[in-house]
Formats: C-alpha cells, structure tokens, sequence
C-alpha cells in the first residue's frame, strides 16, 4: 500500500534549526532527497531542558554498570544517524519532511 505524500510539519519555533540541520546533512551526504514512496512523517519535538539538577551517585552507578553483562555508551543525540543500515534497505527508511522526502 502506498500513501499518499503530506509534508511534515515543523513548529515555527524549530525552523531554523531544522534548516541548519537538513542543509548540514544534505551537504555530508547523510540525507538525499527522494521520491520514494511509504515515507514516514518525521517529528520535530523541543527538547526540554533541565535548569538544575543533583549530581549522580558515581559510585552507585560504577558498581551497577559492573555488575552488567554487557557495557556499552550510546550518545543518544543525532542516534538515527548513527545506526548502520544495509544498502539494499536503504530505500526502507525514507522520512517526509516539511522539504520534501529525504
């Protein structure tokens, strides 16, 4: 089944951010326009922002990640860019943006 295209749509507010972030991502390569079909819309959400916050317990922390079968550190900012996908899926994960597909 094939769905019909409808832009995304993108709060004013994060605008240019997302025009920063496009053009970066089209420049490098990591984003190219497209025609495909079955793209899922993309969703432009702020991000909170904490004013303050407690320090963590390092302690605790070292001794629970020690305790853990498997260790890893994910930087979760830009995460969808950074998983690995096989070329012949690349198709499968075409995103609607306010631009167009990418």
């Amino acid at each position: 089944m094939v769905y019909p295209w409808r832009p995304s749509k993108c709060p004013e507010a994060l605008r240019p951010q997302w025009d920063e972030k496009r053009a970066a991502y089209v420049k490098t390569g990591r984003w190219e326009i497209t025609a495909n079909g079955n793209a899922v819309p993309m969703m432009f959400l702020k991000k909170p922002v904490k004013k303050s916050s407690p320090l963590p317990d390092i302690d605790g922390i070292l001794r629970r990640a020690a305790r853990a079968k498997y260790r890893s550190i994910i930087d979760g900012q830009d995460a969808y860019e950074q998983i690995r996908i096989r070329p012949d899926h690349v198709h499968r994960t075409t995103v609607t943006t306010p631009d167009g597909n990418m």
